[in-house]
């Protein structure tokens, strides 16, 4: 799907793409979370932090609302499930404060 406008896909094409990206050549969904949480691994091993700014799409934010729920491994399932309704604004707040997590 890389490459194509938004608006050339069909609801066919989206549809395989949300329940099997690898499919049209996307990443699966452990994939994503694998590098989510190592990415929030190598935060929290900083010492310097204060504050992160992070911009990414809404995907990967809610990949990044699903790791930040206290999911320690992937299960497709219940990502689907957490995920299920959620609304991706232009800007989401997640604070870390030494490992806990919480989304506002």
């Amino acid at each position: 799907m890389e490459g194509k406008p938004v608006n050339s896909l069909s609801e066919e094409d989206w549809r395989i793409f949300n329940i099997a990206p690898e499919k049209v050549k996307g990443e699966s969904r452990e994939n994503v979370y694998k590098r989510i949480k190592s990415f929030f691994d190598d935060i929290n091993e900083e010492k310097d932090k204060e504050n992160i700014l992070v911009v990414t799409h809404g995907g990967a934010l809610r990949m990044m609302k699903y790791y930040a729920i206290n999911h320690e491994e992937f299960d497709s399932e219940e990502y689907i499930n957490c995920i299920k309704g959620t609304q991706i604004y232009n800007t989401q707040l997640i604070k870390w404060e030494e490992n806990k997590k919480a989304i506002d």
